[in-house]
């Protein structure tokens, strides 16, 4: 009977300790999953700077060449001539005056000079009869241009020899190119900067500019290939600037290159807006 008692008394327990696991098992409170940490945002490494309007950034041309006195020789001491219509690079407009010159030497001595001409839709050009002797042909030229509004004298080698009766310009003009020759700035060319990660809607509004340290030394559109201007015979650190028409200002990057002496043409240029 006592045995008896004990197995009723153990079913019992069983009994209970089962009711009380199960009831417990259904309070459980459910496992929440912990929520993921937000990644965290890119650092943006080109410094933003709002403008007022579109900047300006002109490259400052200014030098201290005086006024030369180039004269034409006296016709009747050569046996021949040439002629040549030079017309400026548009972007000399801005600084062009009547006091520019336009001149040719053989052998450093000036052998035919011309004031400057206006077209009625402003082209300027220069007119200009070349004088040699027999001795002299297939001389190598010199070209020389004095730009009143820069004081500068800028001179390039001609692209072509003395050569009696020919004529330079009166079918296909020949465009004194902007820049060469400059004794302030060398031109140094790079192909178009590329620009990865913008945080806005680019624009056909924007540049890119080159700097070294404040002062621009060239622009050009987003995805053209820019000029560099460096001081002549320097080596010198450029930064860049990128203006955003929609942003209402500019970015300015870290890196720098170095341009100048020995330094004159880079054919891939990336930066980054956000670092990566």
């Amino acid at each position: 009977m006592k045995q008896t008692f004990s197995i009723i008394m153990l079913a019992a327990a069983l009994t209970l300790a089962w009711g009380c696991s199960s009831s417990d098992d259904d309070e459980l409170p459910e496992v929440v999953e912990p929520e993921p940490e937000p990644e965290p945002e890119p650092e943006l490494i080109a410094t933003f700077t709002a403008t007022e309007g579109q900047p300006a950034w002109p490259v400052d041309w200014s030098w201290h060449d005086e006024a030369p006195d180039w004269r034409a020789p006296d016709a009747a001491n050569f046996e021949f001539r040439m002629y040549a219509v030079l017309q400026l690079d548009y972007n000399y407009q801005t600084y062009s005056s009547d006091d520019d010159l336009m001149a040719f030497f053989i052998n450093e001595e000036c052998r035919g000079v011309s004031m400057r001409n206006v077209t009625s839709d402003g082209s300027i050009f220069f007119p200009i009869i070349v004088l040699g002797n027999n001795e002299e042909i297939n001389a190598n030229m010199t070209i020389s241009y004095y730009c009143a509004g820069m004081k500068q004298i800028f001179t390039i080698s001609a692209p072509w020899f003395f050569t009696p009766d020919l004529t330079i310009g009166n079918e296909n003009d020949y465009i004194f190119t902007f820049g060469y020759g400059s004794p302030k700035y060398m031109r140094n060319s790079l192909l178009a900067p590329v620009f990865n990660g913008a945080p806005f809607e680019a624009s056909s509004k924007d540049f890119v500019a080159a700097f070294v340290g404040d002062e621009c030394r060239g622009k050009a559109p987003v995805g053209n290939t820019m000029i560099v201007y460096t001081l002549v015979g320097k080596e010198e650190e450029v930064s860049f600037r990128y203006y955003s028409a929609n942003q209402s200002g500019y970015y300015s990057f870290p890196e720098t290159i170095m341009m100048g002496v020995g330094h004159r043409f880079y054919d891939i240029l990336t930066f980054e807006f956000f670092k990566q």
